[in-house]
């Protein structure tokens, strides 16, 4: 009787595919980009002075992922506004005296607990311990931010000083003087790093026992669940920036819509015939997504490195979804394989015969080392990893499991940056709902609900949502959830793309940011004005007003 099911459903998924489609809806192609699309050296300046410091890189590496604009590493300029990371400190008291000879009009953020403050009148913050830490409600939302569980905070503030964030059962974590400039009880842009990328001293640990190291072992958990369902990396950037005196910015999405469903299929071996019907109900929600394939690589745990199998559907379909605007990338299966040289030469193998692929999961996700797969990813052009992915059956809603929706390029702990785009995934089907030990377990009905009330939040804070589906599972059960999501993203006018698209506008976003030069080809960006005269006008995020989006021509200045 089950067999019989799926093969209606299959048969149904099959006649859905036959239906004709009306070509891609977006003007542009991914396709068209080099394999190397962006080279990115030191940003250069013009809006916003990140003093030189250790951490200086890496601040402007997050400033540049919400699409600020005008970055620069330089000591503090006249008339400019300046951040002060990690490792900066000395530059303090020529940054307060540029700031002080502008008459206290120009901001500063002090990103860091300088020693140098006690000139300011502020004396140095008490530690704190509390796992989960979170800020109470920031800037008169109910947004709450991520905390150091080892920190330091402010339990009393001078006269002429106001807190601007406070630990929730705690003291001041952020606060800003008469001048205008805001200090921070801890640092902020390395704690921001460990969230995002996770902790380098848990690798090669399977912290969850759940298939081996991943990702999501590398991360300091817990928080709770309040603090789960944000992006409290990107909200982080996102205050930081308004508190630098929101520094011009590009619209951080491919389209005006106020959100967008980054969409893959793990394939995990199935068969060619699954999976055009799945695309083909995507392309009929005017959507597109990512094939991440096992044709190719080993079929089994249990294979010889070299061994390889699996299938695509014909050459003639594969050039039809590329014109619609899907992409093939991989999904290579190195686990059971004995040890760091084994895993890259079978990744290796398999990306070889997938010359044009330019996005990548493992096959559960496997991992090890720290930044041994981006150095291996960066070998072979791919340009954004999607291996981080949100597991953590504790809770039940969508959430964040590294605190952030946006890509930054990875930071070695050399302090090189990997020229391969950091894409988390908050959702992967098997995780959100069903039976397996590492799930949600939500029900399919809650889990499409689930869905949809994070979609909400994504579209309030202005970021992608990555989501993940598995061929087997959604042609099982008639692709309900795949439905769900799709009809969740129309009514909320937030478009379905591929993870390919998504990479290309980041690069791109990257680049202006960077100053740097262009492609010809380059993608469609926004910029986002403040105030200005338009119909409508679009708030960037949770803490700018209203402004007007505007195309960005090819080759145009943006500063």
């Amino acid at each position: 009787m089950a067999l019989g099911c799926l093969a209606l459903i299959t048969l149904a998924l099959v006649v859905l595919s036959n239906l004709p489609s009306s070509g891609s809806p977006w003007p542009w192609r991914w396709q068209d980009l080099p394999a190397q699309p962006f080279s990115l050296s030191s940003p250069t300046g013009g809006a916003l002075s990140v003093l030189p410091g250790t951490e200086a890189a890496y601040a402007a590496e997050l400033l540049a992922s919400a699409g600020t604009l005008g970055l620069g590493i330089e000591q503090a300029q006249a008339g400019r506004p300046w951040l002060l990371p990690t490792g900066a400190c000395d530059s303090l008291e020529a940054a307060l005296a540029t700031s002080l000879s502008d008459g206290g009009g120009v901001t500063g953020v002090v990103a860091t607990p300088c020693a140098g403050l006690e000139a300011m009148g502020i004396g140095a913050p008490v530690s704190y311990s509390k796992e989960g830490a979170a800020t109470q409600p920031v800037a008169g939302s109910d947004l709450v931010l991520p905390l150091p569980a080892e920190g330091a905070e402010w339990m009393d503030l001078p006269p002429g000083w106001k807190a601007v964030a406070r630990r929730a059962g705690g003291g001041v974590v952020l606060a800003r003087s008469a001048q205008g400039i805001t200090v921070a009880s801890f640092d902020v842009v390395p704690f921001l790093r460990l969230l995002r990328q996770g902790d380098p001293g848990w690798a090669n640990q399977d912290r969850d026992g759940i298939h081996g190291p991943k990702p999501n072992d590398l991360m300091p958990f817990p928080w709770d669940e309040r603090v789960y369902v944000l992006p409290g990396s990107d909200l982080w950037v996102e205050f930081l920036w308004s508190l630098a005196g929101k520094i011009p910015r590009l619209w951080p999405l491919p389209s005006e819509a106020k959100s967008a469903v980054i969409l893959t299929f793990d394939q995990d071996f199935a068969l060619a015939d699954w999976l055009d019907p799945l695309l083909a109900r995507v392309e009929l929600s005017g959507g597109e997504a990512t094939l991440l394939t096992t044709a190719g690589t080993r079929q089994s745990v249990s294979a010889p490195l070299r061994e390889a199998g699996g299938e695509l559907p014909s050459a003639a379909r594969l050039d039809e979804w590329a014109a619609w605007g899907h992409g093939v990338g991989l999904h290579p299966n190195v686990v059971g394989l004995s040890g760091p040289k084994e895993r890259e030469e079978a990744i290796e193998l398999f990306a070889a015969k997938h010359p044009e692929a330019r996005v990548l999961r493992n096959h559960f996700c496997n991992w090890w080392g720290y930044e041994a797969m981006f150095e291996i990813q960066a070998s072979l052009g791919i340009w954004m990893d999607l291996n981080y992915l949100s597991i953590e059956p504790r809770f039940r809603p969508v959430g964040f499991l590294n605190q952030a929706a946006r890509p930054t390029r990875f930071q070695g702990r050399d302090g090189r940056f990997l020229p391969v785009l950091l894409q988390s995934t908050q959702v992967s089907d098997d995780v959100l709902y069903g039976e397996y030990p590492y799930s949600n377990g939500l029900s399919l009905p809650e889990a499409i609900l689930a869905t949809g009330e994070a979609l909400d939040r994504a579209v309030a804070l202005r970021v992608p949502l990555t989501f993940n589906l598995h061929p087997m599972i959604q042609t099982n059960e008639g692709a309900a959830f795949l439905d769900g999501l799709l009809a969740a993203a129309g009514q909320r006018n937030v478009p379905v793309i591929s993870a390919e698209r998504w990479a290309a506008h980041s690069w791109a976003r990257l680049a202006r940011s960077y100053g740097q030069p262009t492609p010809e080809k380059e993608p469609p960006l926004l910029r986002w004005i403040v105030g200005g005269d338009c119909s409508e006008k679009t708030a960037l995020s949770p803490f700018a007003g209203g402004g007007c989006l505007a195309p960005v021509r090819q080759q145009q200045s943006v500063r």
